[in-house]
């Protein structure tokens, strides 16, 4: 009964849920509920914390959309960190190219701004092109109050700065690709490495657009250099410089009709190349062209990086039913494939995340523990057993998710042993939230 005790007081319940305790075990309050009292805050701690978990967990994959919406319900959610909330919110938005609404979400963090605020305040401003009011952000910034991952963000930003330069030389490219790969190496796995490629790919479809000379310069060198190294490397700049232009269904139509239907079948990096730029400047509907690309990117492309790539924009280019199903029948398709596809593993993460937030709980713990028993190495441990935890959370299965709960921080502890304290505790939370839930008390106070 002591054990009991300590279990109520530390997880801090109130009078309706300690005197319910104390009933299910044959005991009487010592005093009746106050009538007056404040009722229980309708959200505990370990939901906020899986509700944490999963908005991360889908911001870390590219799953703009679903992040999003999670962050925004987390603001409206009594007992949550608002601003915190509102801090991540906007880091999604910015990641979405929703720069203004970012804006927005930033303004309305009240005061005094930390140097994580500034930081997403001058991504914003360069994605609203203003580059003043981003260069002042940066330089304002103390990088040694920033987290880990938003060092990464800040040599991001730095990288962009210098890209955006009014008269970029070949040094200041130079310095920003130096940056741009610091800071995609700063990523902790491959898929959020894929996220700062393409940010880096849409800072540069911001700023200075070409001249109409340039352009037409451009296209003669493809014009005269068809079938080689030149004339692929050229065409890629055409592309880009007609999406700068505002007229990406040209490039489209462009890389389609007079670049790809004149490819030799060897020339499969270059394939993959201009497939995830017409994905990227295309329709991603069902049937758009830009989707079509990017699934037979994923299908058959040789580049991991631009795979990778093409499987966040498919992701959060699903949210309508359609293209959600379209995608998981691509996943199931490429997932079965004999022999196996070269990115089966993240392919299997995808599968298992997207099986979550359809609430196919059955397949989501299929595919995840397919994951962890096909890849013991796995980098993506942590994301799995979040999303198992998750799973069995919603279930109800309190005594799976408190161990997955658990090992999600014994794999986050084991890929960064000096960082993500804040939540590894969240986590411990969550996990004696779950054996109380159970009736287990005694491993809920441990």
């Amino acid at each position: 009964m002591r054990l009991l005790g300590l279990v109520l007081r530390w997880l801090g319940c109130s009078g309706g849920l300690c005197a319910a305790a104390m009933l299910v075990h044959g005991q009487q309050p010592l005093s009746a509920p106050a009538p007056l009292a404040p009722p229980p805050p309708p959200v505990s701690a370990g939901e906020l914390a899986v509700m944490r978990r999963a908005a991360e967990r889908a911001h870390d994959f590219g799953l703009l959309t679903p992040a999003a919406s999670l962050y925004r319900k987390l603001m409206d959610t009594p007992g949550a960190d608002r601003p915190a909330q509102a801090l991540a919110l906007a880091t999604v938005l910015l990641d979405a190219g929703s720069a203004a609404e970012a804006e927005r979400v930033l303004a309305g963090i009240p005061p005094p701004h930390d140097a994580a605020w500034h930081l997403r305040n001058g991504l914003a401003a360069l994605q609203l092109s203003k580059r003043g009011v981003a260069q002042a952000a940066w330089d304002g910034i103390n990088p040694d109050e920033l987290s880990t991952g938003d060092r990464a963000w800040y040599i991001f930003l730095q990288a962009a700065l210098y890209d955006t330069l009014p008269f970029r030389d070949r040094a200041a490219e130079n310095k920003a690709n130096e940056l741009y790969n610091l800071a995609r190496d700063a990523a902790t796995t491959d898929l959020a490495k894929a996220r700062f490629q393409l940010a880096a790919e849409g800072v540069r479809l911001q700023f200075a657009p070409p001249t109409p000379e340039d352009l037409e310069q451009t296209r003669r060198v493809f014009e005269q250099n068809q079938g080689r190294e030149l004339g692929y490397e050229a065409a890629r700049q055409y592309a880009v410089k007609l999406a700068l232009l505002d007229r990406r269904p040209d490039a489209v139509k462009f890389l389609q009709e007079r670049v790809l239907t004149r490819m030799s079948a060897l020339e499969r990096g270059w394939r993959d190349e201009f497939n995830f730029l017409i994905g990227f400047f295309g329709d991603r509907s069902r049937t758009g062209a830009g989707r079509n690309a990017l699934l037979q990117l994923l299908a058959d492309g040789i580049r991991p990086e631009r795979q990778r790539q093409a499987l966040q924009l498919l992701a959060d280019a699903s949210g309508r039913t359609a293209e959600r199903t379209q995608f998981r029948a691509e996943l199931d398709r490429l997932i079965a494939r004999t022999p196996a596809h070269a990115m089966r593993e993240v392919l299997l993460y995808f599968r298992a995340q997207l099986a979550v937030s359809e609430k196919d709980y059955a397949a989501a713990e299929e595919h995840g523990q397919r994951l962890l028993r096909d890849f013991p190495d796995s980098t993506l441990r942590a994301h799995v057993f979040g999303l198992l935890t998750e799973s069995a959370w919603e279930q109800q299965r309190y005594r799976l998710a408190a161990p997955n709960a658990s090992k999600t921080r014994e794999a986050l502890l084991a890929r960064s042993p000096a960082g993500g304290g804040v939540a590894r505790a969240e986590l411990g939370v969550l996990e004696a939230e779950a054996w109380f839930r159970a009736g287990d008390f005694r491993p809920a106070a441990d």
